[in-house]
């Protein structure tokens, strides 16, 4: 197995970002068209373009799109049929940005591959705040904003 360095993390996952919003762009104009998801498709999986977040459709009229096919699209698809860890993480960073519950200046952190930055503590992460910002205000964990500051490296908050 080879080992990235930070930098090669910070650019490849800045270029799976720009490549998933541009995937994404295209899925809404129509320019990609996806084949209909099964009924029995777990819809906690699929996202609604334009948007990021699992789920999210206010004007339920978007398409509906996963992270697999993503994958696909990329050629990136493993044999498992999971998602790519660099794409689902891309999307939860996207979802993050547009919902309002990561730092404005998470891809700028991301840029700086500060020491301790991985892609999987980023994820869950991510995944601490979304659970947080969606929980009812008086059951919000108070640890989400420390911890996507400690996966983006940036240490404790003074």
């Amino acid at each position: 197995m080879e080992y990235l360095s930070r930098k090669q993390i910070a650019i490849s996952l800045i270029a799976t970002l720009e490549a998933v919003k541009q995937i994404v762009a295209a899925i809404a104009e129509g320019n990609i068209v996806l084949p209909p998801h099964a009924e029995e498709a777990r819809t906690s999986l699929l996202r609604y373009a334009p948007y990021f977040e699992k789920g999210f459709n206010p004007n339920s009229e978007g398409t509906a799109y996963s992270a697999q096919d993503i994958c696909e699209l990329l050629g990136n698809s493993h044999a498992s049929g999971h998602a790519s860890h660099w794409v689902c993480c891309a999307l939860n960073v996207m979802a993050a940005l547009e919902q309002g519950y990561a730092p404005d200046n998470v891809l700028e952190n991301i840029a700086a591959a500060r020491r301790g930055f991985r892609v999987s503590s980023l994820s869950k992460a991510l995944s601490a705040a979304r659970t947080a910002h969606y929980a009812p205000k008086r059951n919000r964990k108070r640890t989400a904003k420390p911890t996507l500051r400690k996966a983006l490296g940036l240490g404790r908050i003074k």
